[in-house]
């Protein structure tokens, strides 16, 4: 989704190197930050792939606790997360 909205997005700058300004309504800037929120709410508050799931609070459960943090490690997740919010924070800027 991401890079969806950067591609759609990606005429506004050059339109601002081209003519000096951007024509946009109100309501069409509102909609496209709009946008970005809600990207930017999903990958950090409505996934929970950083957080330890509940299932490891169980006690019979906990041994696994470490594999998932290895895991999370091996897939580099927050790493990830972060290129995410640069470039959500990239179409914030440019918005």
């Amino acid at each position: 989704r991401i890079e969806r909205k950067v591609e759609e997005y990606k005429y506004i700058p050059e339109a601002l190197a081209t003519y000096g300004k951007v024509h946009l309504s109100e309501r069409q800037l509102g909609m496209m930050i709009g946008d970005v929120f809600v990207i930017r709410h999903d990958v950090n508050l409505h996934t929970e792939i950083l957080d330890t799931p509940d299932f490891f609070w169980n006690e019979k459960e906990e041994k696994f606790e470490q594999d998932y943090k290895m895991v999370l490690g091996y897939l580099e997740m927050s790493g990830r997360t972060e290129i995410l919010n640069k470039r959500l924070d990239m179409l914030r800027e440019l918005l």
